[in-house]
């Protein structure tokens, strides 16, 4: 077949092609030139150094991602883009990581916060996963039939984690396949009234039904985990945390959206509505997702994602634009690694 005049198999390595010159310009690019090169449409108040540093509210709040070799491209893009916004909220950083990243990748973490003038503190999978956990990585029937990464039930730990070792008032978890556009200190300012956590509703869907069916869940109030506003000083939530854990770890037939599931069984009932700005859904499948410049938080969610060669370049943009400043950052070498490692099957 032929689209557009070319064979797909043309089509194919043209978009490799394009993929690959991201390593090649990045490395040509000097923050200034890519500050102007930028076309008004993806506009944002990126920036490459913050000579003030962070505030005394790291103190209150954190932000947190947890993350496998896979998403470990995504996670940097989404820490250029999270740090490069100016003005940022201010808090503590915390990556939680698999034991597939390979060790010699962590300090790609450190030079990207040095460029930023921030800490983030790295915590490796031996240090919060008390012991080994076997969970359901397969979605069935109604998911698609397709697996996830056991690294998704890391934000249950990582939030046990950080619970019992931090005094926080608020805590954000943040998927790491979302790019952020704005500064996100009015989302730690969200009233929750007498709710625990705060998250968007999910798309409804037959998949929705069925998960929220199953367990006998309302599907017009299932929410999405990509992003989670806890409230860390209240004493109910770390029950709540664990029950998540357990309905993980011991009835994993409950589960159609893994961990997303024992999420909406633990905290029934104790849910705030996040306003959509701040899991702002985009959906490859979707003709139309909005207005990209009304999200905050763009979520990429469901396949494939924007560093995949086959990703609708519509909305490419708004990722791309970060992998160039990080492709600025990293040396040319571990870059390649790390790219290569997001696209392997």
């Amino acid at each position: 077949q032929r689209t557009g005049g070319l064979h797909d198999g043309e089509v194919f390595l043209a978009l490799v092609q394009e993929d690959l010159a991201i390593v090649q310009s990045a490395r040509a690019l000097s923050p200034s030139v890519q500050s102007s090169a930028r076309s008004a449409r993806y506009r944002s108040n990126w920036v490459l150094h913050n000579p003030g540093g962070a505030g005394a509210a790291e103190d209150e709040r954190c932000i947190f991602l947890c993350t496998n070799q896979r998403y470990f491209l995504s996670l940097l893009t989404f820490l250029c883009s999270f740090l490069g916004q100016a003005p940022q909220a201010s808090a503590r950083i915390f990556v939680f990581l698999d034991r597939d990243v390979p060790r010699h990748w962590y300090g790609s973490i450190a030079m990207v916060a040095a460029r930023f003038n921030r800490s983030i503190e790295v915590i490796p999978e031996a240090d919060f996963m008390e012991e080994e956990v076997e969970h359901r990585v397969d979605y069935g029937f109604f998911a698609g039939g397709s697996n996830l990464s056991r690294a998704a039930y890391f934000r249950l730990y990582a939030a046990r984690y950080l619970m019992r070792r931090h005094r926080f008032a608020r805590a954000a978890y943040v998927d790491t396949d979302i790019i952020c556009r704005g500064d996100l200190t009015p989302m730690f300012g969200l009233d929750f009234g007498d709710k625990l956590i705060a998250a968007c509703v999910e798309d409804y869907s037959l998949e929705v039904i069925n998960a929220a069916g199953r367990n006998g869940l309302d599907p017009l109030a299932y929410f999405n985990s990509g992003v989670l506003l806890l409230r860390f000083d209240d004493p109910g939530l770390g029950s709540m945390i664990e029950e998540a854990i357990r309905v993980s770890e011991k009835e994993p037939e409950r589960l159609v959206f893994h961990d997303q599931c024992a999420l909406n069984i633990a905290f029934r009932g104790k849910v705030a509505t996040l306003p959509q700005r701040f899991n702002f859904y985009l959906r490859p499948s979707r003709e139309r997702n909005g207005f990209l410049e009304d999200g905050v938080l763009l979520h990429f969610l469901d396949k494939p994602k924007p560093w995949d060669i086959v990703f609708d370049r519509s909305y490419r943009e708004e990722w791309r634009v970060w992998a160039l400043v990080l492709g600025s950052i990293l040396p040319q070498a571990l870059y390649v690694d790390i790219f290569a490692a997001a696209n392997r099957d």
